[in-house]
């Protein structure tokens, strides 16, 4: 198991080494918890209000409650102010999961951000659709590009 203190900003082998961990008590009678993702792939910080999205890889019977994101840059041109912010939602422009996540230090390929979702208490369906979107666009680049995953956890609805 992956063990990250708060602050740690991640390269992107360990940002995707945490992605690809699954964990499972491997008692099919008993509360399987499985560890999920979304993987938004894209997201050019450059123009406000752009949007990616995917599903989550969960099942639909089951619940899902976000404890990770992971922000991995992977493209930048021209100077980056890393000033711009991200929303992560259920909806179209939704902030329902992280509001307005200051990318400040995002600024080179390969650099990442671990942000812990301390509060998740947000429940949606496991294979829901997660849309990314850019709040404020970066003020200075030509080009600034994220990837962005979000984790967390599924287990049976009751």
């Amino acid at each position: 198991m992956i063990r990250l203190s708060a602050s740690k900003n991640l390269d992107a082998t360990e940002a995707a080494a945490l992605t690809t961990h699954r964990t499972s008590d491997g008692d099919d009678h008993s509360r399987v918890e499985h560890l999920v993702q979304a993987f938004c792939t894209g997201l050019a910080i450059e123009t406000d209000e752009n949007e990616v999205s995917d599903a989550l890889d969960g099942d639909s019977a089951e619940s899902f409650v976000a404890t990770d994101v992971i922000l991995v840059v992977t493209e930048v041109d021209g100077s980056v102010a890393a000033d711009g912010t991200v929303n992560i939602g259920t909806s179209s422009d939704g902030s329902e999961l992280l509001s307005a996540q200051a990318l400040t230090g995002l600024d080179t390929v390969g650099d990442a951000r671990w942000i812990p979702l301390s509060e998740a208490t947000f429940v949606i369906a496991g294979d829901a659709t997660i849309y990314a979107n850019v709040e404020a666009a970066d003020s200075t680049a030509t080009s600034l590009t994220l990837d962005v995953y979000l984790i967390g956890r599924t287990v049976p609805s009751s």
